[in-house]
């Protein structure tokens, strides 16, 4: 299987492309029974769903891209493993429609998994991604409709190569399409109306009046960025933070909204400048290099880290200013395998999440209890990259 390289920033694809439907079984619990070692769960309650649904409860989410281009949307039990629903097709050779968070070709990288939600919409009919603008100049965001492969909407008014569309990657806020267009305006629609519909929502230009690139939400805010990796970090609930790598020094910090990139707060030490750079909080305890996740609440982060001898997934406790960690816990046995990718269960008291072992991925669910062990779910399809999109 072709691994997936904790955070390296990826540049994803979307598709256009027509899903088939496959046969649908269905396996619905959530036992949460912790294992003396990761071990498989039997069982399961045969059921029958119809067409592409894929907010069925008790299933996590699995978006795979293989190598032949072909994609598959796959809703697995989490007691069992069984496929509940499916839709799969293949990516025309003639079409190379560039997207959001998923399904990149070739260089490796994982998004944050609150990030990577966004890529879709409440109820996973819709995907974002950009696609060629008028006359095939530029590039337009668009929600393909996961049932169909198609772009949702009309076509968009024909333009001159002056006005071909230049808009970033688009991500999914309360059922519109959000997106920055050339002009440096933050933008969103309905998916389903044309381009010409779309509200204004603000500037989205950097210090030199260029237009930013990235778009993200938390707390109901936009925030707006240019090459920060929005897509590898997790905003606070309030809005009002961003937890992120800072690829400089090689850390986890965190950053107050409207703050410079360069002025966060570091939670760990630098790693490349051996421990020169930014010093921890005072009576903070230091986080191991990790890369967020999502926020369990406002006080608690969720984060991954690979080091070279050692593997976790790490919930981060915080004081409720955010002023100092509290305590650094950590989730998973003691491992090397590399695991990433935790989404939380509707109750928050679980996590789902993916880790290598040799050359294939495998799916985990685990309580939050203190000495709980992981479960095995399932196996990932066998080539391409796969990505962990939630627990419904």
């Amino acid at each position: 299987m072709g691994r997936i390289l904790r955070r390296r920033t990826p540049r994803l694809l979307t598709a256009l492309f027509a899903f088939s439907v496959i046969s649908l079984q269905a396996g619905c619990d959530s036992s949460s029974d912790s294992a003396p070692s990761p071990t498989a769960v039997k069982g399961g309650v045969e059921s029958r769903v119809r067409g592409t649904e894929f907010r069925i409860p008790e299933t996590v989410l699995l978006l795979n891209c293989s190598p032949a281009r072909e994609l598959a949307l796959t809703a697995l039990s989490v007691r069992d493993g069984s496929v509940v629903s499916t839709a799969s097709g293949d990516l025309p050779a003639d079409q190379n429609p560039s997207g959001s968070y998923a399904c990149h070709d070739g260089i490796g990288g994982y998004p944050a998994s609150s990030a990577l939600r966004q890529m879709f919409n409440e109820d996973y009919t819709l995907m974002a991604g950009r696609i060629a603008g008028p006359g095939g100049l530029g590039e337009r965001a668009v929600a393909f409709e996961v049932r169909t492969g198609l772009p949702a909407g009309p076509e968009p008014e024909s333009g001159s190569p002056a006005d071909a569309p230049r808009d970033s990657y688009p991500v999914f806020h309360e059922g519109d399409l959000w997106y920055i267009d050339r002009a440096g305006r933050l933008r969103s629609r309905l998916p389903e109306n044309p381009p010409e519909s779309a509200r204004d929502r603000g500037s989205a230009v950097d210090a030199d009046g260029e237009p930013l690139s990235e778009v993200s939400f938390g707390g109901g805010v936009a925030w707006r960025a240019k090459d920060s990796d929005l897509n590898e970090s997790a905003i606070h609930p309030t809005g009002g933070y961003i937890a992120e790598h800072n690829t400089v020094w090689n850390q986890l910090q965190l950053r107050k909204r409207g703050a410079d990139r360069d002025a966060g707060t570091p939670l760990s030490k630098s790693v490349d400048y051996g421990g020169n750079g930014p010093r921890i909080p005072r009576g903070s305890t230091e986080v191991p290099d990790c890369s967020p996740e999502f926020w369990l609440d406002s006080r608690e982060l969720i984060c991954s880290h690979a080091g070279k001898s050692d593997a976790q997934i790490l919930r981060v406790r915080f004081t409720a200013d955010l002023q100092i960690v509290r305590d650094v816990e950590p989730l998973l046995p003691e491992t090397d395998l590399p695991s990433y990718g935790a989404v939380p269960s509707p109750d928050k008291k679980q996590i789902a999440f993916l880790a290598e072992r040799g050359d294939k991925v495998e799916v985990y669910r685990q309580s939050l209890r203190a000495g709980s062990q992981p479960v095995k779910i399932a196996e990932a399809p066998d080539s391409g990259v796969t990505y962990l999109l939630g627990w419904n």
